[in-house]
């Protein structure tokens, strides 16, 4: 079954809609990362931080990779750091207009 374009484009927001996704996004901009290396900045359990890992990557925003024992997750596309960077800037212009 085929979701449509404007409900994929709802997942997909949906996903950067919660702060520690948006968190994990950006901390994917630096390269590769392990849950391991990921948990310690965000202060929650590895199998929260696991979970949203694997949320994004259900909508399309991360891949994975295993490596021995091991998931390394990474940015599927560059693009979404410049959708997080204009929606900071829409945010910005908004205040300044109120």
């Amino acid at each position: 079954m085929h979701t449509s374009p404007v409900a994929s484009s709802a997942a997909l927001l949906a996903a950067l809609g919660y702060p520690v996704r948006l968190g994990l996004v950006l901390m994917l901009a630096d390269g590769e990362k392990t849950v391991g290396e990921l948990v310690p900045v965000f202060r929650h359990d590895r199998s929260v931080v696991s979970r949203h890992l694997r949320l994004l990557e259900h909508v399309g925003l991360v891949n994975s990779r295993r490596s021995g024992r091991r998931i390394v997750y990474r940015l599927a596309d560059r693009r979404i750091l410049e959708l997080v960077t204009l929606t900071a800037d829409i945010r910005t212009q908004l205040r300044q207009r109120q």
